[in-house]
């Protein structure tokens, strides 16, 4: 429904916890809150190449969770107007520069009960790597 927010902001950060990593911003891309738990698909690509989902992980609200994690946080609630922090480990520290980023988020919409509902809204950017925020 808002693929193109879905990528808060231009920048790519580099993640001093998780080095060699980087960190930009993401948003929900459904208009109204949803819990964590919603959260069922998080695909990511860096100038082409995939990331795994063990080498990311979303901080919300000063939490770090790692992806494996969110099936089971009913009570944690992303709400529509906040952002969060993805979090990924590259193999190799990124070089200075513009470098194109595709996330697909895919949410499961609970108040929905005719069938199973999910959106999947995907947004693809280029993204500045800052030295600092």
């Amino acid at each position: 429904m808002f693929d193109e927010q879905i990528i808060n902001g231009d920048a790519l950060y580099p993640d001093q916890e998780r080095a060699p990593g980087v960190r930009f911003k993401i948003r929900l891309p459904w208009y109204r809150s949803l819990p964590l738990s919603c959260i069922e698909q998080v695909d990511l690509r860096i100038d082409g190449r995939e990331v795994q989902q063990k080498d990311m992980s979303l901080t919300l609200y000063g939490i770090n969770h790692s992806l494996d994690e969110l099936p089971g946080l009913h009570n944690a609630w992303w709400f529509i107007l906040d952002t969060a922090d993805l979090h990924i480990r590259t193999r190799d520290q990124l070089p200075p520069g513009h470098h194109e980023v595709s996330v697909t988020l895919g949410c499961r919409i609970p108040y929905l009960t005719e069938g199973e509902f999910k959106e999947v809204a995907h947004c693809q950017k280029s993204l500045m790597l800052e030295e600092k925020e």
